[in-house]
C-alpha cells in the first residue's frame, strides 16, 4: 500500500533545517537547527528570510552562519507573535460586540426575544455594512466604535500585552546578534591591524640594522 507524500515533505517540514543555501559550508550546515515554524506556518517563507538575510549579513565562519540562523529564528519569532497579538484582537471582536449590545439594551432585558434582539443586532454589524450600522447605534448612546475595541482589550488585553513582550525580547536578542556580529568583526579587524603593525615594525628594525638588506615589510613591498 502507497501513501501519498504530505505537500510539507516536498520542500522540507518544520522539522527540518533550512534548505542548503549556496556557500553554507557542509561542516556547518549539522548544526545550524531546525526551521522554527509551527502547524500552518510556510517553510519556504522562512527559507527566503533565511537566506535573504545570509546574503546581507555575509557570515564567514561556523560561528557567524549559527547567530545568522539565530537572527533569522528571532526575526522569524517576533513577527508570528505580533500576527498571534492581533489575530488575538480580531477572534476577540465578535464576543465584544455581543458584550456591548447586551449593555446597552439593558431597559429591553425583559423582553422574552431579548437574546434574539441581541444576536440580530451583533449580526447586522458583521454585515458589509455593518459599520455604519454600528457606528449609528452607538451614537445613540454618545458611543463609537472605539468602545468595542476597549470591550476587547477588557478581555484580551492581557494576553495581548503577554504576545507583545515576546515579540519585543525577540527583537531585542536579533539586534543583540547583529551587534555582535559587528563587535566581533571589529575585533577581528583589529587584531589583523596590529598584527601588520608588528611585522612592519619589526621589519622596519632588521632594516635598520642591516641597511644592505631589501625591505620586507608589507608597506615597502605592498605599498607605491
Amino acid at each position: 500500500m502507497t501513501t501519498e507524500a504530505k505537500p510539507e515533505a516536498k520542500h522540507g517540514g518544520r522539522h527540518q533545517p533550512p534548505e542548503t543555501l549556496q556557500g553554507i559550508p557542509k561542516d556547518v550546515a549539522e548544526f545550524i537547527g531546525n526551521r522554527p515554524i509551527v502547524r500552518g506556518e510556510n517553510p519556504q517563507q522562512y527559507d527566503s528570510l533565511f537566506g535573504t538575510l545570509a546574503e546581507l549579513i555575509t557570515p564567514d565562519d561556523p560561528i557567524e552562519w549559527i547567530w545568522t540562523k539565530d537572527i533569522a529564528d528571532a526575526h522569524w519569532e517576533a513577527r508570528r507573535a505580533r500576527r498571534f497579538r492581533d489575530e488575538i484582537l480580531d477572534l476577540g471582536r465578535f464576543d465584544a460586540m455581543r458584550r456591548t449590545a447586551e449593555n446597552l439594551l439593558q431597559h429591553r432585558r425583559c423582553e422574552s426575544n431579548f437574546d434574539e434582539l441581541v444576536a440580530n443586532t451583533v449580526s447586522d454589524w458583521m454585515q458589509p455594512d455593518g459599520e455604519a450600522k454600528m457606528a449609528a447605534f452607538l451614537r445613540r448612546y454618545d458611543l463609537d466604535p472605539s468602545a468595542i475595541t476597549a470591550e476587547v482589550f477588557m478581555t484580551r488585553g492581557q494576553p495581548y500585552d503577554q504576545l507583545e513582550r515576546i515579540a519585543a525580547a525577540a527583537d531585542r536578542r536579533r539586534d543583540g546578534l547583529l551587534r555582535e556580529i559587528e563587535r566581533r568583526r571589529g575585533r577581528r579587524a583589529k587584531r589583523f591591524r596590529d598584527a601588520s603593525e608588528i611585522v612592519d615594525a619589526e621589519a622596519e628594525e632588521v632594516t635598520d640594522k642591516d641597511p644592505g638588506l631589501p625591505a620586507i615589510s608589507g608597506r615597502a613591498n605592498g605599498e607605491r
